[in-house]
């Protein structure tokens, strides 16, 4: 997963995408011989009267971080292969947002969705969920393809 913040201050041009790719047929470490299944991007909506709507209130890293793993996790819930899933973060924020490791003092209904996607997906997956964190932009594979992914959201690609 894979999140991307604004490069401007003009808050009229203030966008952020987020990113993930679904890899299979590796070791789980660095995957450098999986093969992608699935991937999605898109924009982080924060009009709540927007469909995607998560709670994001700003277009910022953290939120787009964030969104990636929400819409990792509901793909997961939605996939009824129940294959075990290791959901790989490069933001520290964001991936102990999700594992409640760190409490929320902004973004708190993105992180409350983001929590009960995580217990709904490892439910659903009999407790097959696991997260480990990547060193982003240091040359992994398929970090640089969830990176990529989060660009090209931010730009408007459809998910």
């Amino acid at each position: 997963t894979d999140g991307s913040g604004p490069t401007t201050s003009r808050p009229a041009d203030q966008k952020a995408g987020w990113g993930f790719t679904v890899v299979t047929g590796d070791d789980g470490k660095r995957d450098d011989h999986a093969t992608e299944v699935h991937s999605r991007c898109g924009r982080v909506p924060t009009d709540k009267q927007h469909p995607q709507y998560n709670g994001a209130e700003r277009p910022t890293n953290n939120t787009a971080e964030l969104t990636a793993i929400v819409r990792a996790l509901e793909y997961l819930c939605a996939d009824q292969s129940h294959h075990p899933a290791l959901i790989r973060f490069d933001s520290l924020y964001a991936g102990n947002m999700a594992l409640g490791k760190w409490r929320a003092r902004k973004n708190k209904a993105l992180v409350a969705q983001l929590r009960a996607l995580w217990a709904q997906a490892h439910t659903h997956l009999n407790g097959h969920l696991w997260a480990s964190h990547v060193y982003g932009h240091t040359g992994h594979k398929w970090n640089e393809r969830a990176d990529e992914l989060a660009r090209r959201g931010k730009g408007g690609a459809p998910s």
